[in-house]
């Protein structure tokens, strides 16, 4: 990704929490004391615990008030589904005899100058990008529309101060570039049908009809393990306001300072931004890191209590579960590339969240009850907590897009 990706409004607050959930399970999968046994998941617990019990005091961690969202499935989310099914197996047809017309792929080099000079962010080589689709500047994208392939242009362009520099003044007004952009290709996108014939040859369903079913279920389980994870969450962050904490073990500290470095790094990179605009004051951080440690001491405190632990059956069955949905081709490529401990951990974590739900007090409310007035929230989040441009935000259907025509380009 680059600075001059734009058009994109805010992302919904729940998928920027969901973002929030991953990289504290995350986190708490890899803060982990390095002496700890990766071999056998009880007895890690129990000894966690024992090297915590004089730093945290477990407050009240049954019969708490949760509330959990209610799963419902809608048709737009099914046609969501249909939709990106149907793009992933698009058919691309190189044009040579017209322009690029809006909705063609075009295969671009370009390099944008300011005064002469080149500025970051502002060149690519062999870059995908759907015309129309709003992924560079409009003013930028609508020039594009018409040239043919093998055909450069110089294209002026009115780029916005904020993408040029880090901070700037409100209402700073746009810079003048200029556009060097070489077409290297021209496709026209073709869909497929969206029939019975056409699911039979790239799903395990024979219709329309039953791909839909499947779907809906498959959407429905997915959406109430992400609530009730997100209830999981909750509940655990009510222990974490009984609980008293007194310190903490620095290696502990430490081995979750690494983590949240990387989960910074790898956010930065999600968005296309430098990790520096992620990054938040010196006290700010540790604060943030120190909820972790406590988080993680908790944990390993009700795992003790409750003698919660992972056998290997149940590590054996999340590698199997989980590896294609990391993208690894077997659960064995899965266990080379993470740390049994780190996995076990979150298996872990997962159990916990599921105790603490099951021995709770649950009030089911809609999704809307839950997250409130998205737009007022969704900008204040951003501004106090990532300050980033809303410019460079994805909506979720145009994250998938943008991550699809990233991958394409690379």
């Amino acid at each position: 990704m680059n600075n001059l990706k734009k058009g994109y409004q805010t992302m919904k607050r729940k998928v920027l929490l969901l973002a929030t959930a991953i990289c504290t399970v995350s986190l708490l999968a890899g803060c982990s004391e390095k002496d700890g046994s990766t071999e056998s998941s009880a007895t890690g617990a129990n000894a966690s615990t024992e090297s915590y019990e004089e730093y945290v005091t477990l407050g009240e961690y049954k019969g708490l008030d949760v509330q959990l969202i209610k799963a419902e499935v809608t048709d737009d989310m099914v046609d969501d589904e249909i939709d990106m099914l149907l793009e992933d197996n698009a058919v691309y047809t190189p044009i040579s005899d017209r322009g690029a017309a809006e909705g063609d792929t075009v295969n671009i080099n370009y390099t944008g100058k300011i005064d002469g000079q080149e500025f970051d962010g502002g060149s690519a080589e062999d870059f995908e990008l759907e015309l129309g689709s709003g992924y560079l500047l409009d003013d930028l994208e609508s020039q594009i529309v018409g040239m043919k392939s093998g055909e450069t242009k110089d294209l002026n362009v009115s780029v916005p101060a904020d993408y040029i520099e880090d901070t700037v003044e409100e209402d700073a007004p746009d810079k003048d570039a200029v556009f060097t952009v070489t077409v290297n290709s021209v496709s026209e996108k073709s869909l497929p049908e969206y029939s019975d014939e056409f699911i039979a040859g790239v799903t395990d369903y024979k219709t329309t009809a039953e791909y839909e079913e499947g779907t809906k279920k498959e959407l429905l389980a997915s959406l109430e393990s992400d609530n009730r994870s997100t209830a999981g969450m909750d509940a655990l962050s009510q222990v974490m306001e009984n609980s008293t904490f007194n310190g903490y073990p620095q290696e502990l500290y430490d081995s979750c300072k690494q983590e949240y470095d990387a989960m910074n790094k790898m956010y930065a990179e999600m968005l296309g931004v430098d990790v520096a605009d992620l990054d938040t004051d010196e006290e700010e951080t540790k604060s943030t890191i120190e909820s972790i440690v406590n988080e993680k001491m908790v944990c390993a405190a009700i795992a003790a209590a409750e003698n919660i632990s992972v056998s290997d059956e149940e590590y054996q069955k999340y590698l199997e579960d989980n590896y294609a949905l990391y993208d690894y081709a077997s659960a064995a490529e899965y266990e080379e590339t993470e740390s049994k401990e780190s996995l076990m951990n979150e298996i872990l974590t997962e159990k916990i969240y599921n105790f603490l739900i099951d021995n709770a007090k649950i009030t089911e409310i809609s999704e809307d009850e839950y997250y409130g007035d998205d737009e007022d929230l969704d900008d204040e989040y951003l501004d106090e907590d990532i300050d980033l441009s809303d410019d460079l935000l994805l909506e979720t259907e145009d994250l998938h897009a943008a991550e699809t025509e990233s991958e394409t380009a690379e």
